[in-house]
């Protein structure tokens, strides 16, 4: 705040509502296919298992995107937005407090 007026709330934690956790940015290729995804952890204290990602537009098949972590880890992103392995069950990606992950799609 200014002088002699309350401080300033920190932003996104105003009105009882949580400051957001994860940020998530989807490429897409021309035809709305997912080529990669970017997670970013916005909090400086927790690691996030992220399990399930929001989807909305493009097209995401029945098989799903297969999709390689940084430590060549393969999931695939499910059109109900959840992460699995080869077999379907279900899988998690690892972010780091205060950092970033990128998924790229698998060159298969």
């Amino acid at each position: 705040g200014g002088r002699g007026g309350p401080p300033a709330k920190p932003s996104g934690g105003g009105g009882g509502r949580p400051a957001p956790a994860l940020l998530t940015v989807t490429l897409r290729s021309h035809e709305g296919g997912v080529e990669g995804i970017c997670l970013v952890n916005l909090r400086r204290d927790v690691n996030l298992q992220v399990s399930n990602l929001p989807v909305r537009g493009g097209s995401i098949d029945e098989d799903g995107v297969a999709l390689v972590t940084g430590e060549s880890k393969v999931v695939f992103l499910r059109a109900d937005g959840s992460l699995q392995d080869a077999a379907g069950a279900p899988q998690s990606v690892l972010v780091p407090a205060w950092d970033a992950v990128f998924l790229v799609e698998a060159p298969f």
